[in-house]
């Protein structure tokens, strides 16, 4: 009986269970009730006959079947035999036989079983129904035997009815055998997994009997067959994985009792659609029992409604329409079935989640598995999407668009398994997932934007396989927590965070990882040695993850059981090499990728097995052990480029077989080239530039016949061009031989070369003619129209590291490949874009003859330089034919003839160079053409035309544009203006001295404009009736008297009156600085008495309100004169300090407090009152206490003073304040000397006068009769504090504070201080203090503050002598003269002062730094910069735990430093280490570290190699400060920091784009990213992103585009430099809201503009740089422009024309300046808001002075005098303005290489600063005018190149100057051209602009009349604006 069971399982198991999600459902119907009858028939014919001997013809049938069967398992059908035990072939393993009649009725051989064949006696068995010989593999058999199709018995009792031949792989392709439609009987056929071929066999479709038919994954064809239809009876149809093409029949909706349908088409037809089934599924409604439905690939983009076809479907349990092309549908109905289970919807076209969801949502209590990946969805996921997926196991839905936050109610599904949201856009912060339940064992989250830190709940997800979370902004500390319970993790990815490992060296991690990649993970900078335990890792990648040690020799262990291996962009450094290096096994693809490291040595054998081996930007030496290992070599790909590799290449090719990419650039390798080159069949790209090959190239490589790219530039090889290179080598896309010594002629095979892209012969000595078959290189002769890049594609498949025979996955790669070539001069490398171009180089050769013509047809080039050769004839005229040429170099050829004016006519021409040839006429009209610079023509004196500085032959006259345009100028000339100004004067005063002298005109006069004017009023004020106008409001009474508005207020209680107060300011917190501010008003409530509301204090008696103290109450808003403040005139008490008054002025009314004794206004930081101190202030004779003061914790370098006394002094706003004790008015703007009367307050106890503009001289001594002065602060002004008479015996007051900085002391610290024994406070910082420090100074016992820094003091003195002063505690000797002597020894017995704040900068200081400043432990500042302190920094300096500010910039420090270390500083920040010899570590944390609070972090020069990871934690950084290190790329979590100010990266190694995320820093002040090789587009929001931003650096990179070109409202942008990039377009306009702008450089660039004449509205821009780029047009303004302040003008090198405008130039106001202060640059320091610290931004400028192009640096310090106007390489013409003579400060002009004409201005004869004046290459004439030689400070002078005549000036100055400063001038004589002079008088000089003619002053006359009339309405408009007054007074004084 259990024999029974166990077969009727197994046959149920052979019908339902070996498919997948089918449970009994298949057991019903036909199927189940056949089978069951034969069961039962088998188990109770054995009941009855319990032994039946089988029937012996059948028996020698079976054996005959096991011969040909020929099993090579001999276990196998062991029971089958003729041994007397054997008798019984009913007892025969698989044979089943009727206990009725004895024959064999069932046959099962199923499993895994190798046979020869199928013997024809299997046809014997008559009465077989039951046949089974599935997964039987015959190898020997070539088709299925016909002989099956006999398997029928006549009679009605028994005939085939189970037939299983599935998974049988017969040999040979073959169709289904006729004879199988013999088999009506048949119910169930499965044959899948066979060869089978051709179209459906029809003959099946007469099986009318099948229920069960399977004939998936063979490769049958063509179209369904409606005959399909026919087989009503069918309950499971397989069809999957054939090649079935065309729509699938409707007919199939006759199929009404189908349950189980899979039409899956094959995997590549995902690729092609049009090979695919389709359907519209129409015919689905029809099949309403059907529970399983596989469609996947089939193309159902016609079912627009396939929602509601399969909602229908009641039955329905597993649903696979993966890939099938759906779309959203509007869903109509809700679906039927209620068991769903599986449903895959992925790879499709589905786009919106708000469809889909919903619909999903009506099942989720069923779903098990959901896959909804690759559709590209968008729109979030409901948040309760997950609430009723009790069964849920697997959901997959990445590759997506979704995007908002993982629903949580998705971490609380009980039983998932696998969740796979990877590849989307979700955002937030990365939940505990620690909430998952336990049973997860796939998370992939990689490739989405979630940010926040990882949970260590993590780790308790114990069934955790895969852990994906990869490219994300998430950070933190990974520690061993995270991974506490994860035994069974296989995969990891933490890829692309900011995430730092924090985790022992002894660690032991509780998983063993087939798969990690943790790139761009802080792991180092030690190697992690937890890798070590991971013995079953695969795939590796632990690339740029800051590790900086050597790899340990255990490691390279683990390298065979590797298939993907990443170190690469590290600082591994050391040999790979040790007493056993591994080998690796070579059956598999294994990458090995070490770039970019610090290796060096020889590269190992071992690594010969990699099939891709990247080992480029080391320093490995010696490659022979890796070439020349034994055996055959799997390597692909090889790069081995930018090494140090030397000697001779080995002779070890033939081994690499495999070998597609061989990359040995860039190296020292020398000797010939290997023949066995010739080996590498699959090769496609060798590079071998830049070593030094010699020889010949080895004719083995004509074997190569795949190779596309072949570089051997840079060497030393010879020979002549191998012809076998165009026969043999078809493929060959690019060929650079250039700068090596081959010879010969270019060979005719050449032209063989059809997909050639780059052909590069250059700098060889290649002689003879260009073949004219050259158009034949037809690749040359198309557009371009290929991938920008060139690559090599390939599959890496990854197989199981432990099962190598069980497939994981493949991923797609290629290899890009790149080649070196000249490139308008330039030597560059293209790689993206190297499909696209298409170049021929063949200059610097020795070729002759002509150009062929032939070669004008290669249309597609893009770049042709045939210079530097001997060609000869005529530039061919077809040469227009090339459209698409940017590069076009003939130059020092021999070429004759004219320009062809063809060439004018191509718009691409960026380049041309025709120079040094025998070109002769004129060059032909047009902008590509003569908007060259004449260095592109010189050389060729036959030339003429623009832009040569020589005329054509003039046959007829012609009048040019410019001479039309000439007369227009004419009009408005100087004269003009002396007209009109004469007519004016003329008839104003005529009107003016008319009314002042007849009265009777002057009554008549007034009396009409009264007239006038009273009629105009009472139209505006009919109900006026006399001089005053009353009305009545609700509240208020109006009165309007003398046209005067006047407001009668009513009187209030002091209730009403305070919350009137209250009413007119709004509370914000930022409105007070105090942390501890708080809004006192909010208790001021109506109901309770006012008198007890916070800040309020009332009298006893009387109840008035006598003091109000709202200081720092966060009030906003203005106070005005209407305030119903001023109604409390009782008020004693005011304090209104620290809040924001919005920039209101202080009210005048403040005077009517007339008890005031206390007023403080004072505000932190600068004032937000603003205008003058009201002169009512005087008023308050009461005043005690006085503070109007801006007051700062740290002084800023320049505080701006927003309150002023212009109207009243000082003197005179204190002159009542008789018993004044505090005096505060520090950064109030007062501009005078300091009254003698202040001495008269002898009650003053307290005087702050710090900032307030002072002047004059001032005896300090006066001061002293103030006795109970205790703080006297008058630092920051511009005093001469006169030391007066002897004090000796003058009794001092108790001065404890005394400040007196930047107060102009000269001399030594005056000896009366040493009397001041009370001092605690004493600043001189900022004098002219000179000698050594007093001994003396060290007797001032209470001194707590000491500052002398930025003074002249001198001479040694011994740092610990400030150890005497006990109480110190600030020091500063900054910026002196002096040398600190470092005392070494033991402090252990000194009592060392309480010092908090140590600066010793720039003091001369050297040795290690001092021992006793690690015992100052209650440091906070320390500032050792600039200073000579060497040695390695003592860890004793981290047990400083109160330290905030420490700076070690600008020493000699060295040794190497974990930054991690600084960490210990809890309290730190400000760190700066810059410019020493340290070597930094980026450190990666420590565990459970809490991060100091740094604002500033300054690391420049620090040999860092990326930016350190712990300044992602860092939430307060303000300024980092990383420059002229090695970084190369900036991580996405800097864009995250929203506090930072500044960033500092210039003089790094940054490449790629800037990021448009860097528009998050809205607090950003300065931005440098300067010299580096940053490229792509400025993010278009650069220019408005913040408000902040006053310097903005971009200088010195490879940006290309155009410049941002929106700058918003109000911006600070004082600086914008982005010179030195490939920018294009035009300036931006938007610039103009830069009002603050004060230098702007765009200069080498490629902008496309003209004159930007409106930055002349910019008040304060002083440097203007333009030089190099592509700006054309006049120099001129439309309207009237000023450049107020402009310095520098650099406008050379570019294409500017037309006349210069006189108007323009002499609105250069600045340029004339009579003082020099007026030149002056606004303070460079830049103050960040709300920082004590501040940075200095230097101006640095490059421009061509006297001849040579220079650097200014610190225009603002150092070159502040600089005036420079620098137009030369343009096209101006015409002649130069006198007017630029008026330019008096200039001290450099250049307007060399135009075609200036004329005379050159006797006014330059005035510009009496002028150092430097080139005026050469243009077309000037006449005389060298003599007023130069008054030009004593000229030290270059140039004139050469023009038409000057005339004897050259003689004075001391000219007879310096050089020949060449005067060459090509033929006319001129004197000893400087060695030319004597005619002595003839000269003619007279005439002045410009002297001569007038008749009709000249007749046309000024004109003008008069007309200034005449303007006068004369000025006078009448003059009478109407003002009073009779203003003529009386004229006529008394007349």
């Amino acid at each position: 009986m259990p024999l029974r069971l166990l077969r009727t399982h197994d046959m149920i198991q052979q019908l339902n269970l070996k498919h997948f999600m089918l449970p009994v459902m298949m057991m019903n119907g036909v199927v189940y009730a056949v089978l069951m009858v034969q069961v039962l028939a088998w188990t109770s014919s054995a009941a009855v006959v319990p032994s039946v001997k089988c029937i012996e013809s059948e028996r020698q049938a079976l054996l005959s079947l096991k011969r040909g069967f020929n099993a090579t398992d001999a276990g196998w059908l062991s029971s089958w035999g003729d041994g007397d035990h054997q008798k019984e072939c009913c007892n025969w393993e698989g044979v089943k036989c009727s206990n009725v009649t004895g024959h064999v009725i069932m046959l099962d051989l199923h499993g895994y079983h190798i046979a020869g064949s199928i013997s024809p006696s299997l046809a014997e068995l008559h009465h077989l129904n039951y046949l089974d010989f599935s997964d039987i593999h015959f190898p020997l058999a070539s088709s299925i035997p016909p002989f099956i199709g006999s398997l029928t018995f006549l009679g009605n009792l028994h005939f085939l009815e189970y037939l299983d031949l599935s998974w049988n792989d017969f040999n040979n392709s073959q169709q289904i055998p006729s004879q199988f439609s013999n088999l009506s009987h048949v119910v169930y056929l499965d044959l899948s997994f066979n060869y089978l071929v051709g179209g459906f066999p029809l003959q099946l479709t007469n099986m009318s009997s099948l229920t069960y038919l399977d004939l998936g994954n063979n490769g049958l064809n063509g179209t369904m067959p409606p005959q399909l239809g026919n087989l009503l009876s069918l309950e499971h149809l397989d069809l999957s994985g054939n090649a079935f093409t065309g729509t699938i029949p409707s007919q199939l909706q006759n199929l009404s009792r189908v349950q189980y349908l899979d039409l899956l088409q094959p995997y590549y037809y995902s690729f092609d659609k049009t090979r695919s089934l389709s359907s519209d599924l129409q015919w689905l409604s029809q099949l309403p029992i059907l529970s399983y439905l596989s469609l996947p690939r089939v193309n159902l983009s016609g079912a627009s409604n396939w929602q509601r076809q399969v909602s229908n479907l009641s039955h329905l349990q597993y649903l696979d329409l993966n890939g099938c092309n759906l779309v959203d549908s509007v869903l109509t109905s809700s679906l039927a079935s209620t068991s769903l289970s599986y449903v895959d919807i992925s790879l499709n076209s589905l786009r919106d989640a708000s469809f889909i969801f919903p619909w999903l949502m009506n099942f989720t209590s069923s779903l098990v598995t959901l896959r909804m990946n690759g559709n590209g969805l968008t729109g979030t996921i409901p948040e309760t999407f997950g609430n009723n997926l009790s069964s849920l196991e697997e959901l997959n839905l990445a590759n997506n668009e979704l995007k908002g936050q993982i629903p949580l109610s998705l971490f609380h599904v009980g039983n998932l398994t696998e969740l796979d949201l990877s590849e989307n856009m979700f955002t937030g912060m990365l939940p505990d997932l620690s909430q998952f339940s336990s049973t997860l064992k796939v998370l992939r989250l990689d490739n989405n934007r979630l940010s926040g830190t990882i949970h260590e709940g993590i780790g308790q997800l114990s069934n955790l396989v895969d852990l994906r979370l990869g490219n994300n902004f998430m950070k933190g500390l990974i520690t061993e927590a995270h991974f506490s319970r994860l035994s069974n993790l296989d995969s990891l990815d933490l890829s692309h965070n900011a995430f730092v490992f924090n985790v022992s060296e002894e660690w032991v991690p509780p998983f063993n990882l087939s798969e990690v990649n943790l790139a761009s993970c802080n792991l180092g900078p030690n190697f992690p040695k937890w890798l070590d335990t991971q013995v079953n890792i695969g795939d590796l990648d632990i690339s740029n993850a800051g590790i900086s040690s050597t790899v340990p020799n255990w490691f390279w262990e683990h390298l065979p059981r590797m298939l993907n291996f990443n170190i690469s962009h590290n600082r591994f450094r050391g040999k790979i090499e040790g007493p056993i290096l591994p080998a690796i096994v070579v059956d598999l693809d294994i990458s090995v990728d070490l770039s970019f490291n610090l290796f060096e040595g020889p590269i190992p054998a071992f690594l010969a097995a990699a099939s891709h081996l990247f080992l480029s930007n080391n320093r490995f030496s010696i490659a022979n052990r890796l070439l020349c290992a034994n055996s055959t070599k799997p390597t692909r790909f090889m790069d081995l480029s930018n090494n140090s590799l030397r000697g001779e290449l080995s002779d070890c090719w033939k081994g690499f077989k495999f070998l597609v990419v061989l990359d040995l650039s860039n190296n020292q390798i020398y000797g010939n080239m290997p023949k066995s080159l010739g080996s590498l069949r699959n090769i496609q790209s060798i590079h071998l530039e830049g070593n030094n090959f010699s020889g010949e190239i080895p004719s083995s490589l004509h074997n190569c016949i795949q190779l596309r790219v072949f570089d051997v530039a840079g060497n030393k090889l010879s020979g002549t061009i191998p012809s076998w290179i165009g026969d043999n080598i078809p493929k060959l896309l690019v060929l650079s031989l250039h700068s090596n010594n081959f010879h010969g002629n270019i060979p005719l095979s050449m032209c063989n070369l059809h997909e050639l892209h780059v052909l590069d012969l250059s700098l060889n000595i290649l002689s003879g003619n260009i073949p004219k078959c050259i158009s034949n290189l037809s690749a040359m002769a198309t557009l371009a129209n290929s991938n920008a890049t060139i690559t090599d594609d390939y599959y890496a498949i990854f197989m199981n590291i432990h099962d190598r025979t069980r497939y994981e996955h493949d991923v797609y790669q290629s290899y890009n490949d790149s080649t070196s070539l000249i490139w308008k001069g330039k030597m560059s490398k293209y790689g993206s874009t190297l499909g696209l171009l298409r170049s021929i180089d063949f200059s610097s050769n020795r070729l002759t003859g002509e150009i062929p013509t032939e070669m004008m047809t290669l249309i597609g080039l893009v770049s042709l330089n045939l210079s530097r050769n001997f060609f000869s004839g005529d530039i061919p005229p077809t040469i227009g034919q090339l459209k698409s040429i940017d590069f076009l170099d003939l130059s020092r050829n021999h070429l004759s003839g004219t320009i062809p004016s063809q060439l004018a006519q191509i718009d691409r021409l960026s380049v041309l160079d025709l120079s040094y040839n025998d070109l002769s006429g004129e060059i032909p009209l047009g902008t590509q053409l003569q908007t060259r610079d004449a260095s592109a023509y010189e050389g060729n004196p036959k030339l003429c035309g623009a832009p040569l500085n020589k005329t054509c032959p003039i046959h007829g006259h012609q009048i040019s544009e410019h001479d039309a345009d000439g007369d227009d100028e004419q009009f408005v000339s100087e004269g003009f203006y002396i007209a009109m100004a004469v007519g004016f004067v003329m008839a104003f005063w005529g009107f003016c001295f008319s009314l002042i002298l007849k009265k009777s005109w002057r009554y008549a006069y007034f009396k009409l404009l009264s007239d006038v004017y009273d009629k105009l009023y009472r139209s505006r004020w009919p109900n006026s009736k006399g001089s005053y106008l009353k009305y009545e409001g609700k509240s208020t009474q109006y009165l309007v008297k003398d046209r005067a508005l006047f407001v009668i207020q009513p009187e209030s209680s002091c209730i009403r009156t305070l919350l009137q107060f209250k009413q007119s300011f709004v509370i914000t917190e930022y409105a007070s600085y105090n942390p501890l501010s708080h809004p006192k008003t909010t208790s001021w409530i109506p109901t309770t008495d006012c008198c007890s509301w916070h800040g309020i204090e009332c009298d006893e008696l009387t109840g008035h309100v006598i003091a109000i103290d709202l200081s720092s109450s966060q009030l906003y808003g203005s106070l005005d004169a209407n305030s119903s403040l001023f109604s409390l005139v009782h008020l004693q008490h005011l304090d209104l300090s620290d809040n924001d008054f919005n920039h209101s002025q202080i009210p005048s009314r403040i005077g009517e407090f007339s008890q005031l004794t206390y007023l403080n206004l004072a505000q932190p930081g600068e004032n937000t009152f603003f205008g003058e101190v009201p002169p009512q202030v005087s008023h308050l004779r009461n005043l005690l206490i006085l503070d109007l003061r801006s007051y700062f914790e740290y002084i800023p370098p320049t505080p701006i003073n927003k309150l002023q006394l212009k109207i009243s002094t000082l003197k005179s706003l204190i002159q009542n304040a008789t018993s004044l004790e505090v005096l505060r008015l520090n950064f109030v703007t007062i501009s005078s000397s300091i009254p003698d009367m202040l001495t008269n307050l002898t009650s003053l106890r307290k005087l702050e006068l710090l900032g307030c503009e002072l002047h004059g001289e001032f005896a300090i001594h006066k001061f002293f009769k103030l006795k109970k002065l205790n703080v006297l602060g008058l630092s920051g002004n511009k005093l001469s504090l006169l030391p007066g008479i002897s004090l000796s015996n003058e009794t001092l007051p108790p001065i404890q504070a005394l400040g007196l900085r930047s107060c102009n002391l000269h001399g030594e610290i005056p000896s009366w201080i040493m009397n001041l024994t009370n001092l605690a406070y004493l600043d001189l910082d900022y004098n002219n203090l000179q000698g050594q420090i007093p001994h003396s100074l060290f007797r001032l016992a209470d001194l707590e503050i000491l500052s002398l820094s930025f003074n002249l003091f001198q001479g040694q003195i011994e740092l610990d002598m400030f150890l005497k002063l006990k109480r110190l505690t600030s020091l500063d000797l900054s910026l002196n003269k002096l040398t600190l002597l470092n005392k070494k020894g033991s402090y252990s017995n000194v009592t060392i002062p309480p010092l908090q704040e140590l600066y010793l900068i720039s003091c001369n200081l050297s040795g290690e730094l001092p021992s006793w400043i690690m015992n100052l432990t209650g440091l906070h500042e320390l500032n050792l910069q600039q200073n000579n302190l060497r040695g390695e920094i003592p860890h004793s300096l981290f047990t400083l735990e109160n330290l905030t500010f420490l700076s070690l910039d600008n020493n000699v420090l060295e040794g190497e430093l974990d930054l991690d270390m600084f960490l210990k500083l809890k309290m730190l920040t400000y760190l700066g280490l810059s410019f020493n010899k340290l070597t930094l570590f980026p450190g990666k944390g420590s565990k459970n570290v809490t991060l100091p609070p740094l604002e500033a972090l300054s690391l420049a020069s620090c040999n860092l190699v990326e930016f350190p990871p712990f300044i992602q934690e860092l939430d307060q950084l303000g300024s980092v400060d990383v420059e002229k290190n090695d970084i190369k790329s900036i991580p996405s979590w800097m864009w995250r920091k929203r506090n930072l100010q500044s960033l500092f990266a210039s003089g790094n190694s940054l490449t790629g784009r800037i990021s448009p995320l860097i528009c998050n820093l809205k607090s950003l002040v300065i931005l440098d990213f300067s010299y580096n090789n940053l490229s792509g587009v400025i993010p278009s929001c650069l220019g408005s992103f913040s408000q902040s931003l006053q310097a903005l650096m971009l200088q010195g990179n490879k940006l290309v585009g155009p410049i941002p070109q929106t700058y918003m409202a109000g911006s600070n942008l004082k600086m914008i430099d982005f010179s030195n990039n490939t920018l294009k377009g035009k300036l931006p306009r938007a610039l103009v809201n830069c009002k603050r702008l004060e230098f702007l450089d765009v200069s080498h660039n490629r902008i496309n503009d003209c004159f930007p004449y409106w930055l002349s509205t910019l008040p304060e821009l002083k440097v203007i740089a333009l030089r190099s780029n592509e700006f054309h047009g006049a120099i001129m303004c439309p309207t009237r422009c000023t450049f107020p302040k402009l310095h520098i003008i650099d406008l050379s090198h570019n294409e500017f024309s037309g006349n210069l405008a006189p108007e323009i130039i002499k609105n250069w106001k600045s340029m004339t300046a009579s003082n020099i202060s007026q030149l002056q640059y606004e303070d460079s320091t830049i103050q960040f808001p709300n920082q004590y610290w501040f940075r200095d931004i230097s101006y640095s400028f490059t421009m061509s002075n006297k001849g040579v192009v220079m650097d200014y640096q610190e225009l603002q310090q150092d070159f502040y005098f600089m005036i420079a106007i620098d137009l030369s390489s343009n096209k101006l013409f015409g002649e130069i303005p006198n007017v630029m003579g008026d330019l008096t400060r200039l001290v450099l002009l250049n307007l060399s290489n135009n075609m200036l004409s004329g005379n050159i201005p006797s006014s330059f004869g005035k510009l009496s600063n002028l150092e430097a004046l080139d005026l050469s290459r243009n077309r000037l004439s006449g005389q060298i005018p003599q007023q130069l030689t008054e030009l004593t400070f000229l030290e270059f002078f140039n004139v050469s190149f023009n038409n000057l005549s005339g004897p050259i000036p003689e004075s001391k100055q000219f007879n310096t100057f050089e020949n060449n400063s005067f060459m090509g001038n033929r006319g001129l004589c004197g000893m400087q051209v060695s030319r004597k002079c005619d002595h003839a008088k000269p003619p007279p000089v005439t002045f410009d602009g002297d001569q007038d003619s008749e009709s000249e002053s007749f046309f000024n006359w004109k003008i008069i009349l007309i200034g005449y009339g303007g006068g004369l309405v000025a006078g009448l408009a003059l009478g109407s604006a003002f009073n009779q007054d203003i003529f009386m007074c004229l006529k008394r004084v007349f």
